[in-house]
């Protein structure tokens, strides 16, 4: 019996195995036809979406071919043949926005459209009819414009891959070149319409162009060729519009312009408002430090002098116009250059006029309302400031003194009146400060300020940032009548290179030396005298 059940238990044992097998080939043919079945289902979805496709092509090209035969002589003009393309265009681009872009049909458009819009604009005068073809091209726009172009940032300009730059390229570019080759700069208006209604519509790289190519060239030719004596039209009427699109690009312009100023101010007399007038429009176009040199050098001499020389403070014969010519200059002058201003030329008569008044049994209420009187001319600003509130502290103090029957102290004396301003007296003289030569930038290093020749000892009217080595080189070349001016793009030895009348020079503060470049010997360094002969030669 062994043998037999030995015999039994092979056979179960071959048996089970054949299930096994049997059941992993079912269990694969099982998932051979999962997945022929899943495979069947996505070739019959690849195959109607193709079909689809097939469907959605043949209409778009069959929309195409339609569009393709719209010509001006079918459709009734040029105008209705391009309303017609639009529509037909504009149709596709909504009910196949991949296949229109992927297919570049904004470059089919453009074959079609450009002839047309060519007819429409011959003879087109842009600053004449600004408002002509803005509605085409707007309308247009978006069906030719890349999303490339229309997302970009950066400002640049491939016409060869943007059929809209291309549109713009052949047709608003030359006409609008041409205009403004003649335009006249002092006439802004027409140019700036003209932008107005086609910024929206100028790819950001032409717009670039039109401005830094061609209108800042002219506006820079036009600020050199003004003459502020002559002209009765001001420079801001015609510069300012402009900030908003070359804010940037007409600093270069400015250095020119506060020299032109500072001429025309030379025979100013601080009576005369017309100046304030002049400059207010300035006075957050300029950088500050700048917008205060300015008024340092044509302004706050020609007050000081007025007030030395013409204010009357005696209440029998006044002649209180000086001070409000002053204190009309309180919103563009910098509260410490007014403070310091009036410490130094009004105080001390003011004082001097109360002490005498004080010292002669004075009727004390109508001191008091003459000192409210006097205090309520000055705006807020001004009283906060330390110095004014010092000015009217000392006055208080003189009137308790004298009230309460106690010694008077007398004020300081005041200091000597300035010279009178006459001929460039309005600009001072930074030859004298700078020594003549080179090393005077150790000097301004020092702390050296413009005096305009009154007020005690380190109050000054230029009490505050010492200026730079090339402020006050930029300084004496306007004394000299010189353009001291920055070469766009030029270094010597890392430093920026700058014309002082013709002459490139730079300037080495860390070292406190200018070197200029001297026909046959190079850059050398060179005192402000030698570069100004030189200057002087080469204008001869």
């Amino acid at each position: 019996m062994p043998e037999l059940a030995h015999n039994m238990g092979l056979l179960v044992s071959l048996t089970e195995a054949k299930l096994r097998r049997l059941d992993a080939a079912l269990q694969h043919q099982q998932d051979t036809a999962a997945l022929l079945a899943q495979e069947t289902k996505r070739l019959q979805q690849e195959a109607s979406a193709a079909s689809a496709a097939a469907l959605r092509l043949n209409s778009l090209a069959s929309q195409l071919q339609a569009v393709q035969q719209i010509q001006p002589a079918t459709a009734g003009g040029t105008a209705a043949a391009l309303q017609q393309l639009h529509s037909g265009f504009a149709a596709m681009a909504a009910a196949f926005p991949e296949e229109y872009m992927l297919y570049s049909l904004s470059a089919a458009a453009l074959s079609q459209v450009l002839p047309l819009l060519g007819e429409l604009l011959h003879g087109w005068q842009p600053l004449l009819q600004p408002n002509y073809g803005v509605q085409e091209f707007a309308t247009w726009q978006p069906l030719l414009e890349s999303e490339a172009s229309r997302q970009s940032v950066i400002g640049a300009w491939d016409e060869g891959n943007d059929p809209y730059a291309e549109l713009v390229l052949q047709l608003v570019m030359p006409p609008i070149r041409s205009a403004i080759s003649t335009w006249e700069p002092r006439t802004p208006e027409p140019l700036l319409a003209w932008l107005d209604l086609w910024s929206p519509l100028l790819p950001r790289g032409a717009q670039q162009q039109l401005l830094q190519g061609l209108v800042k060239p002219r506006l820079a030719a036009a600020v050199e060729a003004w003459d502020p004596t002559r002209e009765t039209q001001p420079i801001h009427a015609w510069a300012h519009p402009w900030l908003p699109y070359l804010a940037t690009e007409l600093q270069g312009v400015y250095p020119t312009i506060r020299h032109r100023l500072s001429r025309a101010l030379t025979a100013w007399h601080a009576s005369d408002g017309s100046a304030a007038l002049l400059l207010a429009p300035w006075k957050n176009v300029f950088e500050p430090a700048d917008w205060e040199g300015l008024l340092q050098r044509s302004i706050l001499p020609k007050l000081a002098q007025a007030l030395h020389t013409e204010l009357v403070l005696n209440p029998l014969a006044p002649q209180l116009e000086p001070f409000h010519w002053t204190m009309a200059w309180h919103d563009l002058m910098p509260a410490q250059h007014m403070a310091a201003l009036l410490e130094a030329a009004f105080f001390p008569q003011w004082h001097a006029l109360l002490h005498h008044w004080l010292s002669h049994t004075p009727d004390y209420d109508e001191v008091t309302r003459w000192y409210l009187e006097w205090k309520g001319m000055f705006p807020q600003n001004l009283l906060d400031h330390s110095r004014i509130r010092a000015g009217f502290s000392q006055a208080l103090d003189m009137m308790n003194s004298a009230a309460e029957g106690q010694p008077i102290a007398p004020p300081a004396a005041a200091a000597p009146p300035p010279p009178p301003p006459a001929g460039d007296a309005s600009i001072p003289s930074w030859r004298a400060e700078l020594g003549g030569t080179a090393a005077a930038g150790s000097a301004a290093a020092d702390g050296i300020g413009v005096s305009i020749g009154y007020g005690r000892a380190g109050a000054g009217i230029n009490a505050g940032p010492e200026p730079s080595l090339k402020d006050l080189v930029a300084r004496y070349a306007e004394e000299q009548g010189f353009e001291f001016m920055p070469r766009a793009g030029r270094l010597h030895d890392g430093l920026p290179v700058y014309s002082f009348g013709g002459v490139s020079c730079v300037i080495d503060a860390a070292h406190s030396v200018i070197r200029a470049q001297l026909k046959d010997r190079g850059w050398v360094p060179v005192s402000l005298d030698k570069l100004r002969q030189e200057a002087m030669t080469r204008s001869s």
